[in-house]
């Protein structure tokens, strides 16, 4: 994977490479099951499937170079990886910051098994540019971190994203340029459970938002 170098400032640029997952295997049966494992509904494994691979198309049909990390795993990895029902939630697991990747911390069980061999590979692939001591002591997943652009970041504290993991990172994205972190606090449920289900960047200067988001405050840190 020496072919590129990571490299990231907004959330708008044009997407050259993207690293997607495979969807597990294993249905989630029924409405019962689908609850008790924080899902709004059953889900059948072929019909992701389709799902997936629609997108990987529509990407590849754009010019976007499309990473399978499920791919990459070893033999005794991809048994267990491929019964994570959550594995295919990959913007979760890191996100680049600048030039450099910064790991995320599970904020749940169900997915923390996927987590050390995602950064196994993102640490063999990118030596030099995976921060692996940055890795926050809380809890962050970074669906709850958005690149506003190359000066500003939003972190979300989700259900499972932590005040402390974000103090414990703040000084990394210091360092690659941006000059604000601004920090919000959003209704913790299913429907709201990181910030990149509730807003994106569609321009250098636009944001779309679920219509609460509005009525927020956000907590600014600088450099």
């Amino acid at each position: 994977m020496d072919s590129f170098q990571v490299n990231c400032w907004s959330e708008h640029e044009e997407l050259k490479v993207v690293m997607l997952c495979t969807p597990s295997i294993v249905d989630v049966t029924n409405s019962k099951i689908a609850e008790q494992v924080g899902w709004s509904e059953p889900v059948n494994h072929h019909k992701a499937m389709e799902n997936f691979m629609a997108l990987k198309t529509t990407l590849e049909n754009a010019g976007v170079r499309v990473i399978d990390y499920a791919e990459e795993l070893l033999n005794d990895q991809q048994l267990l990886s491929e019964q994570l029902i959550n594995r295919y939630f990959v913007r979760d697991l890191a996100c680049v910051v600048g030039q450099q990747i910064l790991p995320g911390n599970a904020g749940s069980s169900l997915r923390r098994p996927e987590y050390p061999h995602a950064h196994a590979i993102l640490a063999k692939w990118f030596p030099k540019q995976f921060i692996s001591n940055a890795q926050p002591c809380k809890s962050l997943e970074c669906g709850d971190v958005m690149l506003l652009n190359k000066d500003a970041v939003l972190m979300n504290l989700g259900m499972r994203t932590s005040l402390e993991a974000v103090e414990s990172l703040k000084e990394r994205f210091f360092k690659q340029g941006f000059s604000e972190i601004a920090v919000i606090d959003l209704p913790k449920g299913n429907d709201t459970l990181h910030l990149d289900m509730n807003c994106n960047v569609v321009h250098h200067n636009l944001m779309i938002a679920k219509s609460f988001v509005r009525y927020f405050p956000v907590q600014v840190f600088t450099a």
